[in-house]
C-alpha cells in the first residue's frame, strides 16, 4: 500500500515568500486553499467509505471520521481514529478474519487527483496575484 502525494515545485519558496511578504493572513489563506482542495478528496472518501452490514450497530462510523488536516505547508485527509479503531483492518485487510482490503481512501484520491491539482493551482494563482 503506497501513499499518494501531490508535489508542487517551488512550494517551499512560495511559502517563504508569503512569510516575508505578509502577515498571518496569507498563511491562513494558504491553509484555506489546501482545505478547499482537500475537501474534494474528503467528499469522495465519505462516499466510498464502507458503512457496515445490516448487523452493524453503528453504520457509517468510519465515514464520519473522515477529516481534513491543513497547514500552510500541506494538506492531509485522514480517516479513522478512536471512534473507528478498525479502520486499519478495513483499509489494509485482515486475512485471518476474512476481511478483504478496501482501499477506498486511495481510490478517492486517484479519482479526484486532477480536480485537486486544478483547484489548488487556481487557489495559489489567486493568492500570488493578490500579493
Amino acid at each position: 500500500m503506497s501513499a499518494s502525494t501531490v508535489q508542487v515545485r517551488g512550494f517551499r519558496e512560495l511559502s517563504n515568500a508569503f512569510k516575508r511578504a505578509a502577515d498571518e493572513t496569507l498563511s491562513v489563506q494558504l491553509r484555506d486553499a489546501g482545505k478547499e482542495s482537500g475537501a474534494l478528496v474528503a467528499e469522495a472518501m465519505r462516499a466510498k467509505a464502507p458503512t457496515g452490514s445490516g448487523r452493524d450497530p453503528h453504520p457509517g462510523r468510519m465515514r464520519d471520521t473522515v477529516r481534513i488536516v491543513a497547514s500552510p505547508r500541506g494538506i492531509t485527509v485522514k480517516v479513522g481514529g478512536p471512534k473507528a479503531p478498525y479502520t486499519g483492518a478495513i483499509v489494509g485487510g485482515w486475512p485471518k478474519h476474512h476481511i478483504a482490503k478496501n482501499h477506498f481512501p486511495f481510490e478517492a484520491l486517484d479519482e479526484q487527483h486532477s480536480a485537486v491539482v486544478a483547484k489548488y493551482e487556481q487557489s495559489i494563482t489567486k493568492l500570488i496575484e493578490a500579493i
